[in-house]
């Protein structure tokens, strides 16, 4: 739970360092009472987080329940942020919108590079590589007759469970039923993911 906990820290200050910022700078008391956007921002956001972080922190799909909004509050913030700047300065808000559209455009730009030319988890090589070994496991379980053995995967149990329901794969040792079918752990067969 310690290395989810810190992965998910990662991947909330990669890409949403901006909606912490504009979070922080919208959802003041006085704002959120006159303004019913940010009502509705909050109770979107703050059920889905919670759930994320106390039920499924592993669980990554979960993040697009609340993903959205982000970046919502991403647009709301630049929209206030630039009328106020443009209110204390000379400077027109149209150019403050341009050069902060720039500023989260340069942002995507590296999240996007990061994504496309890192070979750390759930970068695009990661996750090519997770679809490898998922397919090779797919294509190794239907090699077996389903009566005759029980399968152990705890990595990618509710994949392959989706895609073979009429096999019996079990997320743990201690799930597999005394039926006297050879149990095959593909964790060990496909070590790495």
């Amino acid at each position: 739970n310690y290395r989810l906990f810190l992965l998910f820290l990662a991947d909330s200050f990669q890409g949403q360092v901006l909606a912490i910022f504009f979070a922080g700078y919208l959802f003041t008391p006085k704002n959120i009472f006159s303004d019913s956007r940010l009502k509705i921002f909050l109770l979107w956001t703050i059920p889905a987080a919670a759930f994320y972080l106390f039920v499924h922190l592993g669980e990554r799909g979960y993040l697009l329940t609340f993903f959205p909004v982000l970046f919502m509050i991403i647009a709301a913030g630049l929209d206030k942020f630039t009328a106020e700047l443009a209110a204390h300065g000379k400077i027109k808000k149209t150019v403050w919108s341009v050069l902060l559209t720039l500023f989260v455009l340069f942002i995507i730009f590296l999240n996007g590079r990061h994504f496309l030319g890192s070979q750390e988890f759930l970068s695009a090589h990661h996750l090519r590589l997770q679809d490898e070994s998922t397919a090779a496991k797919i294509e190794y379980i239907s090699t077996f007759n389903p009566d005759e053995i029980n399968f152990l995967d705890r990595e990618n149990f509710k994949q392959l469970h989706y895609y073979f329901r009429e096999y019996n794969i079990y997320p743990q040792a201690d799930a597999v039923p005394a039926d006297n079918k050879p149990v095959e752990d593909l964790m060990k067969k496909f070590p790495g993911f």
